[in-house]
């Protein structure tokens, strides 16, 4: 009797191996299939999943898809097939190791927020086969949290207490809450063009002052920093940047300052309109579009000029009005040419 086996690597983690002669697979029947080393999903679940059937012929890329399958599942760390010559056919066995399952999940290190509250942020429950993919996505999760409450600086990881004997594993998820930040004061500087209370009026990280407690909220800080750019964007700095700075002179208490880089502005130098304007002449497009010539370029404002062109093709009937726009940019000038170009 011959013994053969069928692994297929998966990611990184397990080891190729193959062996199968050259003889004839059309010649050997499968006269049985049996499932090892399964505690948790039934042997009929798992016959159901592959198309390696009794009373079909022995197939090599039938099996190696088979593995495919199997691992595809989501409930086996490793899945192997052995193959054992009977006369007149031959005795399929199907060796799987399962992913062990969540005995329990544990919290250490968290005081500010209790074991129950941060236990509904995660996407792994006790029961589950254990998934790397979801418990790095809990990690991320509960350092979002963490900083959305002003524990910019916290830290997650975890840690796994294995029982092999029954396959079951104990998760800890070891929180590191460091000190709670709060903005004492924003700065500005290299802003020409804008005031600094102007700026400070579109922001939310706002600091602590009576009643307002000032946490650092991560998330709304960067969402801070697109709306300072969108506002110079919509006032022509069609290039300006912005970077910030962090000073923890005290503990537990943030100074931030904003670099504005405004750039040039770019004014608008002509407004063009072309295309197929079917029954509309270009004067009467012209009017519905605000942006006008020798005035600062804004994003917002050719969006609204864009929309009142297709209302008017549309209260006409013209529903499949193309409304194309682009813009020239003229860096040495610092200026910049509209083409709407229309195709109704």
């Amino acid at each position: 009797m011959t013994n053969k086996k069928w692994r297929l690597a998966f990611l990184v983690i397990f080891s190729l191996s193959v062996f199968f002669t050259r003889e004839s697979e059309a010649e050997r029947t499968i006269l049985s299939i049996r499932v090892k080393g399964n505690q948790t999903i039934s042997e009929p679940t798992i016959l159901s999943k592959i198309r390696t059937k009794s009373g079909e012929a022995l197939s090599e890329t039938v099996i190696n898809n088979d593995i495919k399958r199997l691992y595809a599942l989501g409930y086996f760390t490793d899945v192997t097939f052995d193959v054992e010559d009977h006369k007149g056919g031959a005795v399929v066995t199907i060796i799987v190791e399962e992913k062990p399952v969540i005995k329990e999940i544990i919290f250490e290190g968290n005081k500010r927020f209790s074991a129950q509250r941060l236990r509904k942020l995660l996407k792994t429950k006790k029961g589950d086969m254990l998934s790397f993919g979801k418990l790095s996505d809990d990690i991320a999760e509960i350092k979002t949290f963490y900083e959305r409450n002003g524990f910019y600086r916290a830290g997650v990881k975890h840690k796994l207490d294995k029982e092999r004997a029954a396959n079951e594993v104990t998760v800890r998820m070891i929180v590191d809450e460091k000190v709670r930040m709060r903005v004492k004061r924003v700065f500005i500087k290299g802003n020409k063009s804008v005031k600094s209370k102007t700026l400070l009026k579109l922001m939310q990280t706002r600091p602590a002052w009576f009643f307002r407690r000032g946490y650092f909220d991560d998330s709304s800080f960067e969402t801070d920093l697109e709306a300072i750019k969108t506002y110079y964007e919509n006032s022509g700095f069609l290039d300006m940047a912005v970077t910030s700075q962090f000073d923890y002179k005290e503990e537990g208490v943030m100074h931030i300052t904003l670099v504005i880089d405004e750039g040039n502005r770019y004014d608008i130098d002509k407004i063009v309109v072309k295309g197929r304007k079917v029954i509309f002449p270009a004067s009467l497009i012209e009017e519905k579009i605000s942006l006008k010539e020798g005035t600062a370029f804004s994003y917002s404002t050719l969006r609204q000029d864009v929309n009142r062109v297709r209302s008017l093709y549309y209260r006409e009937g013209y529903m499949n009005a193309d409304i194309a726009v682009d813009r020239i940019l003229k860096p040495k000038t610092h200026k910049l040419d509209i083409i709407f170009d229309i195709d109704a």
